[in-house]
């Protein structure tokens, strides 16, 4: 492989230093040792064929000099833990391969000064060596991550390394611009698969950049061996460093890219938990209230037919003691002990009502609203009321209807309780479409501006925005004016069958 990469190298495109790199990134430590004796076997035989060193000096340290300095910085700065391509480990690890590209143009090119070469020439050799190392590390190295994920999970999709065939592309563009006429300039072949490049490691990742990038380098070399009638009379490593600084900035821009997706997919990912856990906490939250109002209307019944009865009895008897003692001189205490049971039974109908209203179940939400107790409260206080049904109200399943009174009669009692500016308007608006229908609740008052505590809710505030959770709602409450002051909107997912009576269709407007 050292050998194969060598032969397709020029003397500004050393492709086996990305070898080398990515060797020593991720083989164990323990076989460094058989990695140095292969690399020092084959750098013998390219330095017998083509260096024509004459000092023993020089030989020898042509040969081991660049795997040690590789070997050093990849011990000391290299991270081996791991070769997961954030853009932290990329950005390290091409770090790493430029500084020991330039120790290793410093090296070699005292290796040759103590062959002789002229000390005028030593600052061109120092960037070519490190032109040419740091193209390999950027063309070479990242493919070799690639093949070693490839062999260690053969379930890997080359599909998506290969990015569909699209990592043929630059190779395409870059041979097609240098073939086709020189007018281009040294430039521009280069410049022009940058394009694909670059938008290849942004939609693709860093695979198929690493890929194209290993294509575009055996594409080139094998030019130059073959001796292809290419237009590549560029200055020398005029291309190379392009190829170099669009290698790194395609495999920065193609590993931060993939940290996006992948930040992206965990967030995806959270946001579904955090939309199952609401979801479930809001199916929680809905039968808690469904269990609550059961308990209620349980509770309700329960005081009708036991203490109502009770209460009723007991009126019944005084009624009959009353004429009986007529002329006794108790008429007064039985008359203040029958007011007082008779305003103990009103107190326990409207217990009654506040638990689970009858007109409710019997009459369904639009009477309820209307002409049940919310309406019954409002004009006991003297309180101008309207209730506007829009919609086919009456159709809304009974846990949706019988939140939505909740919510109004809770808000009723904070009006009448707290002051409305002597007006109360509660507007239901149901717009049915697909099976389903959005609703909107507004309630609004006169009463104006209202100093309401934002660190400490109300009891009965508080209420209203727990059983809006747990319908799913959209719910404001609106301090500063009253128009509206509460606002609810959600969509019904279903509508019950339509009654043949029709109530709730059309508009409802009672005051």
């Amino acid at each position: 492989m050292w050998l194969a990469l060598h032969a397709i190298s020029t003397p500004f495109w050393f492709l086996p230093a990305g070898l080398r790199l990515a060797t020593l990134i991720v083989l164990p430590r323990h076989l460094w040792w058989r990695m140095a004796v292969v690399e020092w076997i084959a750098a013998a035989i390219m330095v017998e064929s083509r260096w024509n060193l004459t000092s023993p000096l020089a030989y020898v340290c042509a040969l081991v000099t660049p795997w040690l300095i590789y070997a050093a910085f990849v011990r000391v700065c290299g991270r081996r833990t791991s070769t997961v391509m954030t853009p932290l480990w990329m950005g390290r690890q091409l770090a790493v391969g430029a500084m020991a590209a330039l120790c290793n143009g410093l090296a070699l090119t005292a290796v040759v000064m103590l062959n002789g070469l002229d000390p005028q020439y030593g600052p061109e050799r120092i960037l070519g060596y490190a032109i040419g190392d740091f193209v390999g590390i950027v063309m070479v190295g990242p493919l070799v991550f690639v093949l070693r994920e490839h062999w260690l999970d053969r379930s890997r999709d080359w599909g998506l390394s290969l990015a569909h065939g699209l990592v043929l592309i630059p190779i395409a563009v870059l041979l097609g611009a240098l073939a086709l006429s020189a007018s281009l300039g040294t430039h521009y072949p280069m410049l022009l698969a940058a394009i694909p490049m670059l938008w290849i490691a942004h939609h693709h990742g860093w695979r198929p950049a690493a890929i194209a990038l290993g294509l575009i380098a055996v594409g080139v070399g094998l030019g130059h061996v073959l001796h292809v009638p290419l237009q590549l009379d560029y200055r020398a490593g005029q291309i190379e460093l392009l190829a170099g600084l669009l290698g790194a900035a395609s495999l920065l821009l193609a590993s931060n890219a993939d940290a996006v997706r992948i930040q992206g997919a965990a967030v995806r990912t959270l946001n579904q938990r955090l939309w199952a856990q609401a979801q479930e906490l809001r199916a929680a939250a809905t039968r808690l209230a469904s269990q609550q109002e059961h308990e209620r209307r349980h509770l309700g019944a329960e005081l009708h037919d036991a203490l109502g009865q009770d209460m009723t009895a007991i009126a019944t008897r005084l009624r009959l003691l009353q004429r009986r003692a007529a002329g006794s001189g108790l008429d007064g205490e039985l008359e203040d002990l029958r007011a007082l049971v008779s305003t103990a039974h009103a107190h326990l109908r409207d217990a009654i009502n506040h638990l689970h209203p009858v007109s409710l179940t019997r009459f369904g939400l639009v009477r309820a609203l209307t002409l049940g107790p919310v309406a019954e409260m409002a004009r006991s206080a003297g309180v101008r009321y309207q209730c506007l049904i829009e919609g086919p109200v009456a159709q809304l399943p009974t846990d949706i209807a019988t939140m939505l009174y909740r919510i109004s009669q809770e808000a009723a009692t904070n009006a009448v309780r707290h002051g409305c500016g002597g007006f109360l308007q509660i507007e239901i608006i149901l717009e049915p479409n697909d099976g389903g229908g959005e609703l909107a609740l507004r309630i609004t008052d006169h009463a104006g501006e209202l100093e309401v505590p934002a660190e400490r809710l109300g009891h009965g505030l508080q209420s209203i925005r727990d059983r809006a959770d747990a319908l799913g709602a959209a719910y404001r409450f609106n301090p500063r004016s009253g128009l509206p002051r509460h606002w609810l909107q959600m969509r019904v997912a279903a509508l019950e069958p339509a009654v043949e009576s029709g109530e709730g269709s059309g508009k409802t407007l009672t005051s």
